[in-house]
């Protein structure tokens, strides 16, 4: 009995001191809970707010990167504009210097005779300059039309197509078939003949009375009897007649006219690629104006 007794005093006992403890226990536990909750939220805090660090870091540097790609650009659109700036004012200097157009007026009157450098390819390989004095004293309306043709550029690319040695070397016909066409109609008057049409004279070929539109042609004999049929010359060569005598003579007058017009330089260069042509004109105030 007493032992049964002092077992159930130490049962009471175990009971009595497992309770608290239990309760400790479930105490402890829910601290470490909150501990843990609390934690976790504070970790979470911490590696959001380290995200967002991140993401700040990042978005700062792209907008830096922006902001650097965006002054870059500024650089180079404020480079370009003052390198535009340059280019055209090289671009008018280059026309000064060269007489091209607008600054041909600034520096040759109207009324002032000049002087057109042909510069002349000869089959294969061969180039010349044949330089050409225009007066107007000796055919105001011709010599005006020339100076017209040459600034427009009428003369790059057109060839010799009609060449006979011991007469003549003619050209005059564009390349271009639609600025051959807009020239087609644009007759001018004649001018009374004051000069001759000598060895070297350059003349503006004719279908009859007041023709003249773009052909010209360069005497290579004294072709006096033209005088008599109205040919007026309009100019002389100065320089380059040598070159006028290498001109291509070996179609003579096979190439068509009536074609040239229509197809322009995809003709003769198909059918007569000997052919000399006149590389660029390039007018220039005459010496002793």
């Amino acid at each position: 009995m007493s032992s049964r007794k002092q077992m159930s005093r130490n049962g009471d006992s175990q009971l009595s001191l497992t309770r608290p403890t239990f309760t400790v226990a479930v105490i402890v536990g829910c601290m470490l809970a909150v501990w843990l909750i609390a934690w976790g939220y504070m970790l979470g805090r911490i590696q959001t707010g380290q995200t967002a660090k991140r993401i700040g870091l990042t978005v700062a540097g792209k907008i830096q990167g922006l902001a650097h790609i965006a002054d870059d650009t500024a650089h180079k659109t404020i480079q370009n504009v003052k390198n535009g700036l340059q280019t055209i004012h090289l671009s008018n200097e280059h026309r000064e210097n060269d007489g091209s157009d607008g600054s041909r007026a600034a520096s040759l009157n109207a009324t002032d005779d000049f002087i057109v450098d042909l510069d002349v390819h000869r089959y294969p390989n061969q180039r010349g300059v044949v330089s050409i004095l225009f007066k107007r004293a000796w055919a105001p309306l011709g010599v005006d039309r020339v100076r017209e043709l040459v600034t427009s550029g009428f003369f790059d690319g057109v060839h010799f197509h009609r060449v006979l040695r011991g007469f003549i070397a003619q050209f005059g016909i564009s390349g271009d078939p639609a600025v051959q066409h807009n020239w087609t109609n644009r007759t001018i008057k004649d001018d009374p003949v004051v000069e001759s049409n000598r060895r070297g004279m350059v003349t503006f070929a004719m279908a009859g009375k007041h023709s003249r539109t773009t052909q010209l042609f360069i005497n290579y004999a004294n072709n006096l009897f033209l005088d008599k049929q109205g040919f007026s010359p309009v100019g002389k060569v100065v320089a380059g007649m040598d070159v006028v005598d290498g001109i291509y003579a070996g179609h003579k007058e096979k190439p068509n006219q009536g074609l040239i017009q229509a197809k322009g330089n995809k003709y003769l260069e198909a059918e007569f690629p000997e052919l000399s042509y006149i590389i660029s004109a390039t007018l220039k105030p005459a010496p002793n104006r």
